[in-house]
């Protein structure tokens, strides 16, 4: 019986900008799909799947309205950080719904029967991030809200 792996991948994800030296860089995307895409084989074997926005409603399943405002509003008042490790840029939040909505679409594959498991090649990361707070690079917690 052959696995099926559901691939959850976005272009946007690359424009979640973290500035020169910061470990979580827009390279980690890229390097990681041009890797897949080096075996013919294995990459045509993929269920490729686009995935769309985390609605805020999903967002704040698992996160305060509070801690999704002050994401929402963090780089246009002035923030270029939400803590010490956690860099943002311009694009960062939209990015972000992005990647929770990465999350969510690998679980819905499966749980669907579309794959029998998924690999989410998300950024910025999210399994740290607490309900209140941003924290270790992830400004909201995928894996939760997924």
């Amino acid at each position: 019986m052959d696995m099926r792996t559901a691939l959850i991948h976005h272009p946007i994800y690359e424009k979640h900008d973290t500035g020169d030296g910061h470990p979580e860089t827009p390279r980690r995307y890229s390097v990681v799909m041009e890797a897949l895409r080096e075996d013919q084989q294995f990459w045509s074997d993929l269920v490729e799947i686009t995935p769309e926005k985390a609605s805020k409603g999903m967002v704040q399943a698992a996160h305060s309205g509070q801690h999704f405002k002050r994401v929402e509003g963090a780089f246009e008042n002035g923030y270029d950080r939400l803590d010490d490790d956690t860099v943002i840029s311009h694009e960062s939040f939209d990015v972000s719904l992005f990647a929770a909505g990465g999350a969510i679409a690998g679980v819905d594959a499966v749980m669907q029967g579309e794959a029998d498991n998924a690999f989410v090649v998300v950024r910025p990361p999210g399994h740290h991030a607490t309900a209140e707070r941003a924290m270790g690079f992830c400004l909201f917690n995928n894996v939760a809200i997924a």
